[in-house]
């Protein structure tokens, strides 16, 4: 009679686990998209079918503790490449955050190098006005800059400015056409640029917004007569 606690009869054979491996396969496939539960787990028998068994007996006690150094690499990286991300946010964050203050501090010194005397802010003006001020920085001219406030309408760059040497300015800019509705609002800036810069700004539309990091006035509303 023959042993059935015998090692012969307790190991699984190669042809065993291949066709468990198979119909476990197929049982798998035919699951719901979804992750399986204990239930489901028990059903198919991979917890303690002759497969998993076989595959705890055919690597040895070196590969799995190599698998298990492999994936606390891939662990580490992954925590590692999380980390980084987590500084580059940290440091996109800091640079808008000074960019927020330079361009505060540009404001400032914008409004106080170059100044506007006319129109008043809040008043009226005609389809043509002068507008004057005053530049404060040597070498630096007055660009002046108008648009309808309404939408957010594209700025124009007005006629070039006379400057005198003493920094102030004066030049004729439009607020609309002659039929333009009375009480239309507008918005005029000026620009404070090096005197060899102001060819860039030629007369007619400047679609770009206000140009950054470049000094300015304090912007001024006005409206038709």
């Amino acid at each position: 009679m023959s042993n059935t606690n015998s090692p012969e009869n307790t190991q699984t054979s190669l042809g065993d686990i291949e066709r468990e491996f198979a119909a476990e396969v197929e049982l798998i496939r035919k699951l719901p998209p979804r992750l399986p539960t204990a239930d489901v787990l028990k059903q198919t028998t991979i917890a303690t079918s002759p497969l998993s068994h076989g595959l705890r007996t055919r690597f040895s006690v070196g590969e799995r503790v190599t698998a298990v150094l492999l994936a606390g690499v891939i662990l580490a990286s992954f925590g590692a490449l999380t980390q980084q991300v987590f500084t580059q946010r940290s440091v996109l964050a800091e640079v808008k955050q000074q960019n927020a203050a330079l361009d505060t501090r540009i404001q400032e010194l914008g409004q106080s190098s170059v100044t506007v005397a006319a129109p008043l802010d809040g008043g009226t003006v005609d389809h043509q006005e002068a507008v004057t001020g005053q530049v404060m920085l040597r070498g630096y001219t007055a660009v002046v800059l108008v648009r309808a406030k309404k939408d957010s309408q594209p700025w124009w760059v007005e006629n070039p400015v006379d400057l005198s040497q003493s920094g102030e300015f004066s030049t004729g800019a439009y607020f609309g056409i002659p039929s333009t509705p009375s009480g239309t609002e507008y918005e005029v800036v000026v620009l404070a640029v090096p005197a060899a810069q102001a060819a860039n700004y030629k007369p007619g539309q400047w679609p770009w917004g206000l140009p950054v990091g470049v000094l300015h006035s304090r912007m001024i509303t006005v409206s038709r007569q």
